[in-house]
């Protein structure tokens, strides 16, 4: 878990206020990843703020989990994901998340650069 200690040791007393907003509501799957990941990709986190209220319109009470992962397209190249984990049946997660994609997330992911992904995971 992330804690104001662990932050302001890094020195980022803003990036610390945002990265409790991530821990309090999104699981992290390893937290210094992730951590270094978004201190490294600050502009993500308005994008990880939003897709959680966004993502709460369609998936009510799944569990979020935010994970970085080596992009399979390019060698080395790393992403965050955002892992929503379900137990709907796959048409119904997978109609829900292309609700999502078409509603925001397809025009706001511009605004990742290709770093971030919401995939859903089925428990």
């Amino acid at each position: 878990m992330i804690t104001e200690v662990d932050v302001v040791d890094r020195g980022d007393t803003k990036l610390n206020h945002d990265m409790v907003f991530l821990n309090n509501k999104y699981t992290l799957k390893i937290v210094k990843d992730v951590y270094d990941f978004v201190g490294s990709n600050p502009f993500l986190l308005p994008l990880l703020m939003e897709a959680y209220h966004r993502i709460r319109n369609y998936f009510p009470s799944e569990i979020l989990f935010l994970e970085v992962v080596t992009d399979p397209d390019e060698i080395g190249e790393k992403q965050l994901v955002i892992y929503i984990c379900t137990d709907l049946s796959p048409l119904d997660a997978i109609d829900k998340l292309d609700q999502l994609d078409d509603n925001w997330w397809l025009n706001a992911s511009d605004a990742s650069d290709s770093k971030l992904l919401i995939q859903v995971e089925y428990e």
